[in-house]
């Protein structure tokens, strides 16, 4: 690890642009560690409140350089790892919107037009139905990738606001961590003034110009990427409008590609039809048409015989209901029956019997 500057492209390998100042590293060391505590920031202080278990004077050099440094070098990985996955979020959605871009312009077939009217679609030949129905399938498969495409590229958008949040969380704890090294960093600082530590042992990332450069950095990277997920999210809105679009549309097409197929279909029967009587002779069929004719005057006749029975009985039944309706219910006194109501029950049975015999 270096005091290199870091600068974060998500398109490209993350780089480092090295700032050096032109006075002496050790001097500036003396002083700006030499500073009033006062004048540390909010999060410093805060901090300096809460060191209560730990005092740097008593740390030797090597464990004060270690724990300072294992801090820093701890938030600036987590930097650099949340920088490689937004760089690879980035270069996935790029290649969706390519991919999608590329295939929009090279399957350019909108609308669902066949050739012909439903009225002349009998009047097409086979040749020409086989085409309508594969254009309404190559119109049915375009229309599903661009439903495929579009959803591919608004999982990756989404995937790279989350991510874009993730590296702006890292990026504004990294400078949270610079912050609250200000302490330790300030102990180096003395202990470099008062030659207890040399310059030459200092690791470079805690270098009084490397640090600031960092904070400098974050800041403006911090604003970078606040504008990136504004814009980001303004894009995904208008790929959520054009992604329900493609997929209200989808239903169309299928049952554009449904109708033509079936219109393919009857027609190939149609023509198994023709080619299955070509092969008789005009006789053969003029006599297979008679005969046919025949048997459809024999069962036009017995039908009419089954009509006409059923008509007959259902008059029968007619009169059965109306006879039935005209029957008063017979008297029962004393719970026992006499003669007159006996003959009519007799007859009621009998006319029931009837029916059910029927």
């Amino acid at each position: 690890m270096n005091n290199n500057v870091m600068h974060w492209n998500e398109t490209m390998p993350v780089s480092y642009v090295k700032k050096v100042g032109s006075f002496l590293l050790s001097i500036s060391a003396v002083l700006i560690f030499f500073l009033p505590i006062h004048a540390f920031s909010a999060e410093t202080e805060a901090a300096a409140e809460t060191e209560t278990t730990l005092s740097y004077n008593t740390l030797t050099n090597e464990d004060l350089l270690t724990r300072t440094n294992d801090t820093y070098q701890e938030a600036y990985a987590l930097v650099l790892s949340e920088t490689r996955a937004l760089a690879k979020t980035s270069f996935l959605l790029e290649k969706a919107r390519e991919e999608r871009t590329s295939f929009t312009i090279g399957h350019a077939i909108d609308g669902i037009a066949f050739g012909s009217s439903a009225a002349t679609q009998s009047d097409l030949s086979i040749d020409q139905t086989k085409a309508s129905a594969e254009t309404a399938e190559e119109k049915l498969d375009n229309h599903a990738k661009k439903v495929q495409f579009a959803q591919s590229e608004y999982d990756l958008l989404q995937a790279h606001i989350a991510q874009l949040t993730h590296t702006q969380s890292a990026i504004l704890s990294l400078r949270d961590i610079i912050n609250s090294l200000q302490l330790p960093l300030l102990e180096i600082g003395l202990r470099i003034a008062d030659g207890t530590l040399s310059q030459n042992q200092v690791p470079r990332e805690l270098s009084v110009t490397n640090i600031q450069d960092q904070l400098d950095f974050v800041e403006v990277r911090n604003e970078e990427l606040k504008t990136k997920s504004k814009h980001a999210s303004q894009e995904l809105e208008g790929l959520t409008t054009d992604r329900d679009t493609l997929v209200a549309k989808l239903p169309e097409y299928q049952t554009a590609f449904n109708t033509a197929k079936n219109r393919l279909s009857e027609a190939l029967k149609r023509q198994s039809l023709l080619q299955e009587f070509d092969e008789y002779e005009p006789q053969t069929l003029l006599r297979t048409l008679k005969q046919m004719q025949g048997e459809m005057i024999g069962l036009r006749g017995t039908f009419q015989i089954s009509a006409n029975r059923y008509n007959r009985n259902k008059t029968k039944i007619d009169l059965l209901e109306k006879d039935l309706a005209r029957l008063e219910e017979p008297a029962i006194p004393n719970s026992s029956v006499n003669t007159a109501t006996a003959e009519e029950l007799e007859q009621l049975l009998e006319k029931i019997g009837e029916v059910v015999e029927y």
